[in-house]
């Protein structure tokens, strides 16, 4: 399956699944647009993958609104986020 052309936002990108998965669309053409928290993690992923992003918690609805919108019109959203409640 192609995705070449097609805008997909992965939000928890710099986790184990969410590179793996960016790495994998982006083989496959799609444009990406990559969420996280780790700034620094993002920094060194995104230019490999010729990927836009945005750090964010995911946890705070707001600030995930705001790192979407650089997004421009989407074709796909993943979420990769696992958190866990103590």
């Amino acid at each position: 399956m192609s995705f070449e052309g097609k805008r997909i936002v992965i939000v928890g990108a710099t986790g184990g699944i969410g590179s793996e998965l960016a790495t994998r669309l982006r083989s496959k053409g799609a444009s990406l647009h990559l969420i996280a928290r780790g700034a620094e993690r993002l920094a060194t992923l995104a230019p490999r993958l010729e990927a836009t992003y945005a750090v964010a918690d995911a946890t705070h609805i707001t600030a995930l609104e705001e790192a979407v919108k650089p997004a421009g019109p989407i074709y796909g959203m993943v979420n990769c986020v696992g958190s866990i409640l103590l």
